[in-house]
């Protein structure tokens, strides 16, 4: 309090917020600044000036906190996934200003109108392509308004389904996405299995041109009939013959496969 008696939160007389003024205040014991839009329209973002020793963010990043530190947030999984904000401006190499809501207009290359996702390929990134992949995460974040800015929601994000209908057609060697099905057309194909998916999930192989491998990766094991395959990357099932089929259901999440059915001579070590 001053010796006028004016509190730190009252204005002396009354105050009406102009393009690029910055209103900084306490929340929970954290400084949070509250931007004004260069719009007509005033509007508010929630920015909390963060520090993290040689964080090596860029403007534009999207972070989330693993329990230790900020990091680069990604849609591959629902764990990296988990946004906390944007960075709407870089302080030094020890500070940056960490939006969680709201509009900012530092960024460039936005189409207006457009609908940015989380990207699941690139950490950090924001992309006008929904992710698609199953197991991924579909995340909308940000609305843009301008060719520099626009407005940061961060929405619930959703599991991308499995789609036990979808079909590629494949020669070479492959790792197997969780809910996808293969057909071989030419080449002995080597499958490995996802390292992610969930209970449920099924996946299809059918040799129609060539033959087939499956291989595991650490800690997974495939059930065929009362038999199992040697646990980890030890591993495998094979088929024989041009024509040999298979169709495997994940019973333990990321770990365990069933044979659900077979068509052919299908051997397992």
């Amino acid at each position: 309090m001053s010796a006028s008696g004016i509190e730190f939160s009252q204005f002396n007389g009354p105050v009406v917020p102009t393009t690029g003024d910055i209103i900084v205040g306490l929340r929970n014991g954290l400084n949070y600044q509250f931007n004004y839009s260069a719009s007509s329209s005033t509007s508010t973002a929630v920015v909390n000036l963060v520090f993290q020793a040689s964080h090596g963010f860029i403007v534009g990043n999207i972070v989330y906190f693993n329990g230790t530190q900020y990091v680069l947030a990604k849609a591959d999984t629902a764990a990296d996934a988990e946004v906390i904000g944007v960075v709407s401006s870089v302080v030094d190499n020890n500070y940056f200003n960490l939006l969680t809501s709201g509009y900012f207009n530092t960024l460039s290359g936005l189409v207006p109108g457009s609908v940015y996702f989380l990207s699941d390929s690139t950490a950090g990134a924001l992309s006008t392509t929904e992710p698609s992949t199953p197991n991924h995460i579909s995340k909308p974040l940000l609305i843009a308004t301008s060719n520099t800015g626009g407005f940061f929601f961060n929405w619930r994000g959703k599991i991308v389904p499995s789609s036990s209908g979808s079909w590629q057609t494949v020669s070479t060697a492959t790792q197997m996405v969780s809910g996808v099905n293969y057909i071989v057309n030419g080449g002995t194909v080597a499958f490995t299995l996802p390292t992610t998916a969930a209970i449920g999930d099924i996946m299809e192989i059918a040799g129609y041109n060539n033959t087939w491998s499956v291989a595991q990766n650490a800690g997974q094991e495939i059930q065929f009939g009362v038999f199992h395959t040697t646990l980890g990357t030890g591993g495998s099932l094979t088929s024989t013959l041009m024509g040999d089929c298979i169709r495997l259901l994940c019973t333990v999440a990321n770990t365990n496969w069933l044979v659900l059915s077979e068509t052919g001579n299908i051997t397992y070590v």
